[in-house]
């Protein structure tokens, strides 16, 4: 009894062996198959590119180069000057430190700049950043461009549009 047990399981070893190696003969026939299809796609002739219709080139007619207009005259822009004695240009330092210093070291510089260029200037400290930033604001936007009527603008700070206003 012993052999024959011994028989049935190299028997079933068998088995699975054999399926194993069809399984396996599977892979091998379907590479080969790959291969062989790859090996017959590449031997196929490339196709060659004929000559097709020759196009004739575009016959360019000379033409007149238009004739130059006349540069216009420049147009006269008024602008608000600054620098004479009644209106000065203005040098605003913001509050960094003290204010005598910071005036001193100003008017140096007005007087260097004066020297210079010939126009007047005048040094102002503001009381805060914000302060001297929305005087400025103001003061360019003011005189942005003269007018007839006076251009009066009105400044507020807020952290977005609806605290400024």
């Amino acid at each position: 009894m012993a052999s024959t047990c011994v028989h049935r399981i190299s028997h079933s070893l068998l088995k699975e062996k054999i399926e194993i190696m069809k399984r396996h003969s599977m892979y091998i026939i379907l590479s080969m198959l790959l291969l062989v299809s790859f090996a017959l796609a590449a031997c196929q002739p490339v196709a060659t590119p004929t000559a097709g219709p020759t196009e004739v080139p575009p016959v360019l007619i000379p033409t007149k180069a238009p004739e130059p207009t006349a540069v216009p005259e420049p147009t006269a822009i008024p602008y608000v000057t600054c620098g004479t004695s009644e209106t000065p240009c203005v040098i605003t330092f913001v509050p960094s430190g003290e204010v005598g210093k910071i005036t001193v070291a100003g008017q140096g510089i007005a007087d260097w700049l004066n020297k210079e260029t010939g126009l007047n200037f005048t040094i102002e400290v503001g009381t805060s950043f914000a302060a001297s930033i929305e005087a400025m604001v103001k003061e360019e936007m003011e005189g942005v461009y003269p007018l007839q009527v006076p251009l009066r603008v009105d400044t507020k700070i807020g952290r977005n549009w609806d605290e400024a206003h």
